[in-house]
Order: structure tokens, then sequence, then C-alpha cells
């Protein structure tokens, strides 16, 4: 697993019900790429930690787009790619 940094402040994330559900489904394939999520009441989710590698960047930004991957289903397809393009 990529290494994590959590975040002094969580930050939310409003999500639709394919997103919920695709944060449910790939709880493992977060956790492996350092992502810390968790379901935060209604429609919205909670971030707590960040691959570390990107906690100095725009981390809020590669979260919503592998957000994005996993609801269109192809962020579990490539795990190595995910990973070398988050740390890059």
């Amino acid at each position: 697993p990529v290494e994590s940094q959590r975040l002094v402040v969580p930050f939310t994330v409003e999500a639709g019900p394919r997103a919920l559900a695709a944060v449910e489904e790939n709880t493992t394939l977060l956790n492996d790429l350092g992502f810390e999520v968790e379901a935060f009441g209604g429609a919205s989710l909670l971030v707590r930690a960040v691959p570390y590698l990107v906690a100095k960047r725009d981390y809020e930004t590669a979260f919503a787009d592998l957000l994005d991957e996993l609801v269109s289903g192809q962020g579990g397809k490539n795990l190595q790619d995910r990973r070398r393009a988050l740390l890059t």
C-alpha cells in the first residue's frame, strides 16, 4: 500500500448515490492508494487521509479524479497505473 498522510482538517466531498456505492465497493483499493474515506451522513464523504506524496499538492483534485474513475468503472482496472499517476 501507498503511505498515507492523515489530514489535520479532513475534507468533505458531496457525492451522488453511484459515487457513494463506488467508495463502499472499493474501500480496499482506496486504502491501498493511501486514501482513508468514510461515509459522512447523507450524500457526503469524509476524507481523513491522502497519499503521502500528494499531501502537499492538490489532493482534493486527485481524489475527485479517482472517484470519477471508480464511478465510471475504470478505477480498479490497473492499480499500478493509478498508483503511478498519484505519485507523479
